[in-house]
């Protein structure tokens, strides 16, 4: 690393990766992986991420949202997947969808409560039904 400006080279096909201060080799999909660096200088459209569902390692590279792994000459890149009906408007893993359902169902019964109030008020007001000759003012 060179004191002076701060950046790091390293020898041969290494490269160096911030998070993990040390040079370390480019890794190919489905490969064990330590940081996304490493995935991304294989293919630009991967990254490490947790395998399935499990939190625990290994870490594998593999495709980002939006592209499937396919062997090009014999080696496996991320191609993107077309699709017919126009891109997604929210990744997977995006909580967007969520929090706007729940603002919706929110908004509902915030009215529901109040057409309830308003029912409750305007019987409230309007006293007992009541039958025989009327009364005068």
């Amino acid at each position: 690393c060179h004191p002076d400006y701060h950046n790091c080279t390293c020898k041969g096909a290494l490269l160096w990766v911030v998070s993990l201060h040390r040079c370390t080799e480019a890794v190919a999909l489905k490969e064990e992986c330590e940081a996304s660096e490493q995935c991304l200088a294989y293919d630009q459209h991967s990254y490490c991420g947790e395998f399935g569902r499990s939190q625990l390692p290994p870490r594998i590279c593999q495709c980002q949202f939006g592209f499937n792994m396919k062997s090009l000459n014999n080696q496996a890149r991320c191609i993107e997947i077309p699709n017919a009906f126009g891109t997604p408007l929210f990744d997977s893993r995006d909580t967007v969808p969520i929090v706007m359902g729940c603002l919706a169902a929110g908004l509902a019964l915030v009215a529901c409560c109040a057409g309830i109030v308003q029912l409750l008020r305007i019987k409230q007001r309007s006293g007992p039904f009541r039958t025989g000759e009327p009364q005068d003012p």
